[in-house]
C-alpha cells in the first residue's frame, strides 16, 4: 500500500543563523571511499543535520 505524503500550511517559517562545514569521511578503501560530507551547526556546536551521499551498506553475518 503506497502512503499519501499530506501537504499542509507550515506553522512557522523563518531564517535562521547555522555554521556549515565540509568536513572529510572516509578511509580510502571502496568499501569506505574519502568524500566530502555537509554538517550544518549551531552556534552552540550542537550538529542540526549532516548530508552525507555516500551509500551506507548493513553488512550482517
Amino acid at each position: 500500500m503506497e502512503k499519501k505524503v499530506e501537504l499542509r500550511t507550515p506553522l512557522l517559517a523563518e531564517e535562521v543563523t547555522v555554521i556549515h562545514v565540509v568536513a572529510s569521511r572516509g578511509d580510502g578503501s571502496p568499501e569506505n571511499i574519502v568524500r566530502n560530507v555537509d554538517q550544518y551547526w549551531s552556534k552552540d556546536g550542537e550538529l542540526l543535520a549532516e548530508k552525507d551521499e555516500f551509500p551506507i551498506t548493513i553488512l550482517k553475518d
